[in-house]
This record gives C-alpha cells, sequence and structure tokens, in this order.
C-alpha cells in the first residue's frame, strides 16, 4: 500500500511582472509577479519568486505540506487576490 504524500505541488499563473523583468541576454523574457503563502489565519509562511529561470518564462512550482493555505497574487483584471487552497493526501 502507498504512503501518502506529505506534500503537493502548486503552480501559480500569477499576472506579468510590470514593468517585465527582463533579461539582457534574452530582452524578450517575461516573468510572472512574485506571490505569498499564507496559513489559513492569515500568517505569512513563505514568498515565491515566481520564475523557474527557464527561457520559456514558466511559473515556479511550490511544495506545500498537506493542509489549508492561502495564496496572495496579482491576477490579470482582478488585481490583488486571494485563493484558499486545500491539500490533501493522495
Amino acid at each position: 500500500m502507498a504512503r501518502p504524500s506529505p506534500t503537493s505541488t502548486l503552480v501559480v499563473f500569477s499576472t506579468f511582472a510590470t514593468p517585465a523583468r527582463t533579461s539582457t541576454t534574452f530582452p524578450h523574457l517575461r516573468h510572472y509577479t512574485d506571490y505569498t503563502i499564507t496559513s489559513a489565519d492569515g500568517t505569512a509562511q513563505q514568498t515565491a519568486h515566481n520564475n523557474t529561470g527557464l527561457w520559456v518564462g514558466s511559473p515556479d512550482d511550490m511544495e506545500l505540506p498537506v493542509g489549508t493555505h492561502r495564496v496572495v497574487a496579482h491576477a490579470n483584471g482582478y488585481g490583488m487576490v486571494t485563493v484558499l487552497v486545500v491539500i490533501r493526501a493522495n
């Protein structure tokens, strides 16, 4: 029997940074804005620099433990949003 995973992966497609953070090597590269993960009670847990560093400009994967979390991020057309995320084993 497989053991439950203590974490899951979250990918947040936050809005692109403006002015866009650009690379001198790849000036067309765009980056997603950073976001914050808080506990259910609003205590800040960590801030994610939302950029994998890859040339395609993908958002970064975030490992989260089982539990209830809030993601605070910029969303296109909505400004700053907070989304409740529940991570369950399996």
